[in-house]
């Protein structure tokens, strides 16, 4: 074989590696097959053993012991949670959860109480999702989207959203939901908040996504106001 032909068989791998590549960025795999397909963190995010005696006793807290737990149903078709699971090879659990906890304090009185808990995802798993809809324009915005896609709103979302969520702040604590307990553990990219469980009957606007016809000009002036 010629020095010319060993050449023009490098430049041929080389230039297919590039296309492959530049393909892979385009359609958000590349990123997406390596956050699957790692083999550094086999255990990592939130799974269904974590929901046990030991969590449920910090989220009811002050001494008191989680002694059963029920899941409950939590309408969340329109979280972008749900999106991001749908639309990747995920196994951990990610969405919100409710769940009614019965406890027994140290006094031996016995009390329950209905719990949200939200498992949240991470600034690369909703900037992939969010690829999706770039692709749904047209190609170059999915690679343009890809190169910049961790430089949005959405980076460090996560991190951002359970540091609000611990805050005790009047101002925050008058409208957020309450906050039981934040598990935060970025090494295993765990993100969880157990929160009050609010029930739609006793809030307006509560899921409003696919109905916008309750908002007024007054509504939207308090949340720009409040934001």
């Amino acid at each position: 074989m010629s020095n010319f032909r060993l050449a023009e068989i490098i430049a041929a791998v080389a230039v297919c590696l590039d296309l492959s590549t530049l393909s892979a960025l385009g359609t958000g795999q590349f990123a997406a097959s390596h956050e699957r397909l790692g083999k550094n963190r086999p255990d990592s995010g939130l799974r269904s053993h974590h929901f046990d005696g030991d969590f449920f006793s910090r989220v009811i807290g002050n001494g008191r012991t989680a002694i059963e737990w029920k899941p409950i149903w939590i309408d969340s078709k329109n979280s972008i949670l749900v999106d991001i699971v749908q639309n990747r090879d995920i196994i951990k659990l990610i969405g919100i959860f409710g769940f009614e906890v019965k406890y027994r304090d140290a006094d031996g009185k016995l009390g329950s109480r209905t719990v949200a808990v939200k498992s949240k995802a991470t600034d690369l798993e909703s900037c992939n999702m969010i690829n999706k809809m770039a692709q749904g324009c047209n190609s170059d915005f999915a690679q343009l989207y890809e190169v910049h896609k961790m430089n949005t709103g959405f980076r460090h979302v996560q991190k951002r959203e359970m540091a609000m969520m611990g805050m005790d702040h009047p101002y925050l604590t008058a409208l957020k939901p309450e906050t039981y307990h934040i598990w935060n553990d970025s090494s295993k990219d765990i993100f969880v908040i157990a929160m009050e469980y609010i029930d739609k009957d006793i809030v307006t606007h509560f899921d409003s996504v696919d109905d916008v016809s309750m908002w007024t000009t007054d509504d939207i002036k308090v949340v720009l106001r409040d934001v």
